[in-house]
């Protein structure tokens, strides 16, 4: 990825200073979109907090040490008469440095459980990340396609403007010849005024379609970029059945899902491990400074090992498992509506991609169809044979075939990309995720 980064900035750069480059394909805009989209750099942070709650988790396992620092003065000092002799039994202050080790011991397990909880809800979010990548690739892969679609449109605008001219200037020189009335020559010259029209609508549809495209890929909005047309059309190559299948297994919203579902069969489990004695080993010890009571020893070294259990807490224990049970319950709910939306999502695009990919065939008969009709009503009207009316109606069918052919092309492309999605297979691998970190 960070090749792709580094190759785009040279591509950048070099639009900037005028030098020639390879224009942007498809594929690579969807690379760099999940490299510098906010919603995949958001979920990023979400997978690190989620590492360090595992870090937090497997911590607990482990020592801790702590020192303190106490200063304690008295009304007075405590002296006693030992012998005929005073003797200071406890001076008027006090100075104390002390050293905590502690150990716990898991013999329950319900810390390893945490932390097993804890890991599994890292892996969900890992998934959930991918999810978030899978779903920026097909915005940019939708805004790259609509930029084909804008300029598309325009060379098609670009052609009826050129068609219009000539229509124009053959009804000139038939005026001049008075082989015509100026009525038809108005109307040739309103015609080219609606085509440059057209244009400009055109040109500015371009000019949205490519600053959209920026805003997806988080780029700024004047960022120079050449795209590369898509030239070969996709074809399906299983069944519904098994593109629903393939969604099932390889979407990362399921794997997310059944991960956390883990997560809180685990969760349930330390829970339930609450009522569980406790174990810790503590070693202590403890230094005074300064002057000292008579029967006061200057260091202290003491060593203890405590069991704590917790009988009857009330129903707390079981409350919280009732909790967990209703979360558990809950996602269970949110797992089966996403298989299902899944299964939905997966036959729309195909419903999309058929009905696209017979909309091609028959827009592309429409064209040649058109293209031969409006040659016909020119030429006839140049020989004196036919009318204006014709070759106007002509030209209009002929500019409507060639965007029905253009959006045709490009639903294909667009239902070929959100197939890609609701099946899941449109995914940059992730790097591996190694909790114990």
């Amino acid at each position: 990825m960070t090749l792709v980064i580094s190759a785009f900035a040279a591509v950048i750069a070099a639009s900037r200073a005028g030098i020639q480059t390879p224009p942007m394909t498809i594929d690579q805009a969807a690379d760099l979109a999940v490299e510098r989209a906010f919603a995949v750099r958001l979920a990023k942070t979400g997978v690190d907090k989620a590492r360090w709650a595992v870090v937090e988790r497997k911590s607990a396992l482990g020592p801790t040490l702590s020192g303190s620092a106490q200063y304690l003065r008295f009304q007075k000092a405590n002296i006693i008469n030992l012998g005929g002799n005073p003797v200071v039994a406890q001076p008027i202050d006090q100075r104390t440095l002390s050293a905590a080790f502690s150990l716990p011991i898991d013999i329950s397990g319900r810390i390893r459980t945490g932390a097993d909880a804890a890991r599994e809800s890292l892996l969900s979010q890992q998934a959930q990340l991918d999810a978030q990548k899978l779903a920026v690739r097909l915005q940019a892969r939708q805004a790259f396609l609509a930029v084909l679609r804008a300029q598309a449109g325009q060379k098609v605008a670009e052609q009826a403007v050129a068609d219009a001219t000539e229509n124009l200037r053959i009804q000139q020189e038939r005026l001049k010849a008075g082989d015509t009335a100026r009525v038809f020559v108005i109307r040739a010259e309103a015609q080219l005024e609606a085509a440059k029209s057209d244009l400009i609508t055109a040109g500015n549809n371009v000019a949205l379609s490519k600053e959209f495209f920026n805003n997806v890929l988080a780029m700024p909005i004047e960022t120079p970029v050449e795209f590369a047309d898509i030239t070969e059309l996709p074809t399906l190559g299983e069944s519904p059945e098994d593109a629903v299948k393939m969604a099932s297994d390889s979407r990362p919203e399921v794997r997310s899902l059944e991960r956390s579902l883990k997560s809180l069969d685990l969760l349930k489990r330390s829970e339930e491990l609450a009522l569980r004695p406790i174990l810790a080993l503590s070693l202590n010890y403890q230094t005074l400074l300064g002057q000292i009571g008579a029967f006061a020893q200057r260091q202290q070294v003491t060593g203890s090992l405590n069991l704590n259990w917790t009988v009857f807490d009330n129903g707390i224990t079981r409350a919280r498992v009732r909790q967990v049970d209703q979360d558990r319950e809950a996602l269970k709910i949110q797992l089966e509506q996403v298989k299902l939306g899944i299964s939905l999502e997966v036959r729309q695009a195909w419903t999309n991609f058929m009905n696209a990919e017979a909309r091609i065939k028959t827009t592309k008969k429409q064209v040649e169809l058109a293209e031969e009709n409006y040659r016909i009503a020119t030429v006839r009207l140049k020989a004196g044979e036919g009318i204006q009316l014709e070759v106007t109606d002509a030209q209009l069918t002929l500019t409507q075939a060639r965007i029905g052919f253009v959006n045709a092309k490009y639903d294909l492309l667009t239902a070929n990309a959100e197939l890609l999605r609701a099946t899941g297979r449109d995914q940059v691998p992730s790097a591996p995720t190694n909790p114990s970190k």
